[in-house]
C-alpha cells in the first residue's frame, strides 16, 4: 500500500473518530499535472520521490491540521508551494522540503528520497523516515506515531482498527 491509497482509506475514519477536525483541514479537489511537477522540480533544482509526486497528482499538495503538504504551480487555498519553502535552514541544498507542521517542524527529502525533519529552531536535520510511505502510513499515522505526536496519539491511531 502506497500513502494516497492509504490516506484514502484512512482520512474519513480519522474525520470520524475526531483525529482530525475538518474545518482545519484541506482536501484540494484535484492533483498537479505532470508539467507543473517538473516545473516545480526545475525551479528548486531537485526531484521529488516517486511517492511524493503520486500524492502530488492525486491532491496538489494537503493541509491534514496535524501535517501540512506543499504544493506546486497554483495551489488551492491553505496550500503552501513547495518552491516557497526552500532554502529556509542553512546547509540544506540537498534536501527537497515537502511538508511542515503547527509545533515548526519542517520535514524535506533528501536525494535518496529518505524523509528528515527540521526544528524552527535551526540546527541539522534529523533523518526519520528511510522514505515517503513509510512517513505517512507508519510514522504519522500508524505503529511509530507516538514518535511524532505522543503515547495518547498512538493510541487513538490503534482504536480506529
Amino acid at each position: 500500500m502506497n500513502a494516497v491509497s492509504f490516506l484514502e482509506k484512512q482520512i474519513p475514519k480519522f474525520f470520524s473518530a475526531n483525529l482530525l477536525d475538518q474545518v482545519l483541514v484541506t482536501i484540494p479537489s484535484s492533483g498537479a499535472k505532470l508539467d507543473d511537477i517538473e516545473a516545480e522540480e526545475l525551479k528548486i533544482g531537485l526531484s521529488f520521490s516517486n511517492s511524493y509526486r503520486t500524492l502530488l497528482q492525486k491532491w496538489n499538495g494537503l493541509d491534514l491540521d496535524v501535517i501540512r503538504f506543499f504544493g506546486v504551480g497554483n495551489v488551492t487555498r491553505r496550500i503552501l508551494r513547495a518552491a516557497e519553502w526552500q532554502n529556509i535552514y542553512d546547509s540544506t541544498e540537498n534536501f527537497l522540503f515537502i511538508a511542515n507542521d503547527p509545533a515548526g517542524f519542517s520535514y524535506a527529502e533528501n536525494r535518496e528520497g529518505h524523509i528528515y525533519s527540521f526544528d524552527h529552531d535551526g540546527g541539522d536535520g534529523e533523518r526519520i523516515c528511510t522514505n515517503f510511505d513509510y512517513f505517512i502510513i507508519d510514522h504519522l499515522f500508524g505503529k511509530d506515531s507516538n514518535k511524532y505526536m505522543g503515547e495518547k496519539w498512538l493510541a487513538e491511531i490503534i482504536a480506529l482498527d
